[in-house]
């Protein structure tokens, strides 16, 4: 919030440039990690094989847990938090990085500036 909260009187200033861009850097970053993550073992090792499955057998695949389509929805929301994503059912902070790209004269699509 702190980033937001100088907009106002701060966006135009070098520190706030060079801070915010830094910030905004290492946000894209941690949201490649977490997407590259849910992609390549999320989706590869849980996802995939289960659709393979006999619906019988998905009953009791996480018997210590919640059912796989439960798992398997926490896990996609997870992800869509830690990238920022476009959505409205959950508290994604999707807006106020926008806001923030923008003050950054940046481009607000935070999908454009995570595949960059």
């Amino acid at each position: 919030a702190m980033f937001l909260d100088a907009i106002p009187e701060h966006a135009a200033t070098e520190w706030f440039r060079r801070n915010g861009a830094k910030f905004q850097e290492v946000v894209r970053l941690h949201g490649r990690t977490a997407e590259q993550h849910h992609e390549r073992l999320v989706r590869r090792f849980i996802e995939r094989p289960a659709a393979g499955l006999p619906s019988e057998r998905l009953q009791s695949i996480t018997s210590s847990g919640p059912p796989l389509d439960v798992l398997l929805r926490s896990l996609e929301t997870l992800k869509d938090l830690r990238i920022a994503a476009v959505r409205d059912d959950i508290p994604s902070r999707y807006r106020e990085f926008a806001r923030l790209r923008e003050a950054l004269g940046e481009s607000a699509d935070l999908s454009e500036a995570a595949s960059a």
